[in-house]
């Protein structure tokens, strides 16, 4: 990581480092992305389904949980296009992410299922 590989012949290959903080085109992309995670459907106030207790705000990659939790926010790491995880308390949870109409939901692996309004 951070370290690039330069082929400039076939038979010679030379590694350079490079600080991709130093280059601003690559430093706007990855913040782009970073802003992007899951399209951003995730951003919002979250609930759990069933007896509808808030949970707390979801902005980019970073979950906030109600004060009454006395948890710290934990990040989300994205899977992939339809599929988020969380580390928490040393526990990792997979969900699926599902948005049909105007309605997102999360389906934990372990049965939870949130919703966003």
């Amino acid at each position: 990581m951070g370290q690039g590989l330069c082929k400039c012949d076939q038979h010679e290959a030379t590694s350079a480092n490079i600080d991709v903080s130093s280059v601003p085109v690559l430093t706007d992309q990855v913040k782009l992305a970073k802003a992007s995670f899951m399209g951003g459907i995730l951003n919002g106030s979250w609930f759990r389904r069933g007896d509808n207790v808030f949970l707390g705000n979801i902005k980019d990659d970073t979950i906030s949980w109600v004060p009454g939790f006395n948890h710290p926010p934990c990040n989300l790491t994205e899977v992939d296009s339809l599929r988020i995880s969380i580390l928490l308390e040393g526990k990792t949870h997979n969900g699926a992410v599902s948005k049909k109409g105007t309605e997102t939901t999360i389906v934990w692996s372990d049965g939870e299922v949130w919703f966003k309004k």
